[in-house]
């Protein structure tokens, strides 16, 4: 029951081996399919993006075997590698608080002990961490905290990007292609809020004097800074939709 614990994960395994229905030969047989999918799926990962960027060795210091060994011992590589995070914060003090993260109890992470803390996912481990506070009730490591929380924040893949883009076609079709970049922005941002947030047009609370703005607006013609400020003004109340 091994390999079908690695590969179904312990609870599947848990339900499997309550289940009196499948004999040896069903097992197998689920065995191998599900490893027949981790190889397919393994194989078009590895030709749909480059493993060999630097990133990927920067990354594994998020994991909790990483961290609690300090490896790699300082972050240097992190920051030439975004060296966009030494200009917001202090690396110096960024690279103190690496080191002495170590050194928080199993307890404080609900572990008996090292080994175990060493088990958690990354998530939990570093949330954990910079839960952390000092006396007078600060965050204990806020430069590490930046440097964590931007490497949980980079995105996997360009799915997100691909995303933008086609909503753009969906919203500038060719009979909308005189669009104003200011205004295609706003529609954008507009309907994906309205994702977020589970609502739709429907929900709109138009005030007057948003409607005031618009109707003074001539087809075509560029909007005056002075209406501009007086739209943004009408839309600046977030329990209304910012039409």
């Amino acid at each position: 029951m091994s390999h079908l614990t690695q590969i179904l994960g312990e609870a599947a395994n848990q339900w499997i081996q309550k289940c009196t229905e499948l004999s040896t030969e069903d097992l197998d047989y689920i065995f191998k399919l599900c490893r027949s999918f981790y190889i397919e799926a393994f194989l078009q990962l590895q030709q749909r993006y480059s493993f060999k960027d630097s990133f990927f060795a920067i990354a594994d210091l998020l994991h909790p075997k990483n961290a609690r060994s300090c490896e790699p011992s300082n972050l240097t590589s992190l920051f030439q590698r975004f060296p966009v995070l030494g200009k917001n914060i202090n690396t110096s003090k960024a690279e103190l608080d690496w080191r002495s993260h170590i050194h928080l109890e199993p307890e404080f992470f609900g572990c008996a002990n090292d080994g175990s803390v060493r088990l958690l996912d990354a998530e939990s481990y570093w949330s954990t961490v910079l839960k952390c506070k000092t006396p007078n009730g600060s965050t204990k490591c806020p430069n590490l905290a930046v440097c964590i929380a931007f490497l949980f924040s980079m995105p996997y893949s360009n799915v997100a990007a691909e995303r933008v883009f086609s909503m753009l076609k969906l919203i500038k079709t060719d009979g909308r292609n005189s669009l104003h970049n200011i205004t295609l922005s706003s529609l954008m941002r507009i309907k994906d809020w309205l994702k977020v947030t589970g609502r739709s047009a429907c929900d709109a609370e138009f005030r007057e004097q948003l409607i005031k703005s618009v109707l003074s607006v001539v087809a075509n013609q560029a909007i005056e800074p002075g209406i501009r400020s007086g739209v943004d003004g009408a839309c600046q109340t977030p329990d209304v939709l910012p039409f």
